[in-house]
């Protein structure tokens, strides 16, 4: 039986900074990221409730060594021959 287990990132840039969560299920990757965002950026930026957010959501799982990177520009991995897909959500804070 082939393995089904999945790997989900979740990302939220700020002005070249950001948070991010990963886990096996993806609704809580995205709730995780959201909870330390509000934790990391809290003194920085202004987060009133209610506030839309996007967050972008990586499946992890089949990119090779599981190594992805990001940059306020693009997700980056060490296998040459595998596209990430980057998926956009909205969720409020």
């Amino acid at each position: 039986m082939a393995d089904t287990a999945k790997d989900y990132l979740a990302v939220i840039n700020c002005g070249g900074a950001g948070s991010w969560a990963r886990e096996s299920d993806k609704e809580k990757a995205i709730k995780n990221v959201i909870r330390l965002f509000r934790k990391d950026f809290k003194n920085y930026v202004k987060l009133e409730k209610g506030k839309s957010l996007n967050i972008d959501v990586v499946e992890v799982t089949g990119t090779g060594s599981g190594n992805v990177r990001w940059d306020d520009r693009s997700y980056y991995t060490d296998d040459k021959e595998t596209i990430i897909t980057v998926e956009t959500v909205k969720r409020t804070l």
